[in-house]
């Protein structure tokens, strides 16, 4: 008796998920971003002229595709007077929901190495489109070449049954404290994937002896994002569903 009501509650609780999930993916779309708090700032002096830049991640915290996402930088002395102000946008065209997006604000000012501390500001549009997945990341390593920059190299396959054309690979570096340190690109070569072929693609990140902790690795072309290293369903939603399906199978082998 007591394994027969243990049935019918995990049944409840697997339709529950079930339910809960549907209802998550049936919500109305809503367009919401935000800078993540992991951004970080820093002076080049080994660029000609000395110039201050700000990296950082866009978080996509809505419900729909966005599109030309912009930070804009203020940057302020230690008297909070405003030196000046700078803009970039994000280093992926397009943003689904649940994503993130690395940024690199770049200002050059003769009076940069006065800068003590900045503020940032986000726009943004939604993207009515769709973005299908198309692009998978095989394989990448990182190494310092001779000159003393930080380089990644791998290869990227286009899964999609269309060519993916100007395919692009996004690496974010971030430091031991998860803040982000560094941020490059570089488009594949060759840049037209055809369906299930390959490309390499070497990213080089302009910035000397940087002491990373890891790095990510996103891509997009004009037709496809990259595939999620995990489903879109919710990692807490799948850990549940799997550990009760799993009980459910022994319950049910015990009972007969």
């Amino acid at each position: 008796m007591k394994s027969k009501h243990l049935l019918i509650i995990i049944s409840f609780a697997l339709a529950s998920i079930f339910t809960s999930v549907q209802a998550v993916q049936h919500a109305k779309a809503s367009a919401q971003a935000r800078i993540l708090p992991n951004h970080s700032g820093y002076l080049d002096i080994t660029s000609i002229p000395i110039t201050y830049h700000v990296v950082g991640e866009i978080g996509n915290t809505g419900s729909t595709n966005l599109h030309w996402l912009k930070v804009t930088a203020k940057f302020y002395d230690e008297n909070n007077s405003l030196i000046g102000s700078s803009s970039a946008y994000a280093l992926l065209d397009v943003l689904l929901p649940g994503r993130k997006a690395p940024f690199e604000i770049v200002l050059k000012d003769s009076n940069v190495n006065r800068i003590k501390n900045y503020t940032l500001s986000l726009e943004f549009d939604e993207y009515i489109y769709e973005k299908p997945l198309g692009l998978e990341i095989l394989k990448s390593t990182t190494y310092i070449d001779e000159a003393g920059f930080q380089k990644v190299n791998g290869t990227v396959k286009n899964i999609a049954p269309k060519n993916a054309t100007a395919v692009k690979v996004v690496a974010t570096f971030y430091d031991g404290e998860g803040k982000v340190c560094g941020v490059a690109y570089s488009y594949a070569t060759p840049s037209t994937i055809r369906p299930n072929q390959t490309a390499i693609f070497e990213i080089e990140l302009k910035r000397k002896s940087l002491f990373f902790s890891n790095y990510i690795l996103t891509a997009e072309s004009y037709e496809y994002t990259i595939v999620p290293e995990l489903p879109s369903l919710n990692l807490c939603h799948v850990l549940i569903f799997l550990s009760l399906t799993m009980l459910l199978f022994k319950l049910k082998a015990h009972n007969q």
